[in-house]
């Protein structure tokens, strides 16, 4: 019988993830975010790598405006 820890596993898998899985972004509960500190015409363009280790690897543009999405759960009102 063979047994392996979960951390173990978990991390092998993680690191061979990481060769081989090209970086996105993804909200699945979204909540409406408006930066109200931001003119209303204010945009931008961040570049992000698509393989945060192996730049030559290629990138992709990610364009930001005045609304984002985040995750609804990591959003609160207080500490």
């Amino acid at each position: 019988e063979n047994v392996i820890e979960y951390e173990r596993l978990e991390h092998f898998a993680r690191a061979d993830l990481d060769l081989h899985a090209r970086r996105a972004f993804a909200v699945v509960e979204p909540l409406k975010v408006v930066l109200t500190n931001q003119a209303d015409d204010w945009a931008e363009e961040v570049v992000c790598p698509n393989f945060p280790k192996d730049k030559s690897r290629g990138r992709h543009l990610v364009d930001l405006n005045r609304v984002v999405y985040i995750e609804r759960s990591d959003f609160r009102e207080e500490d």
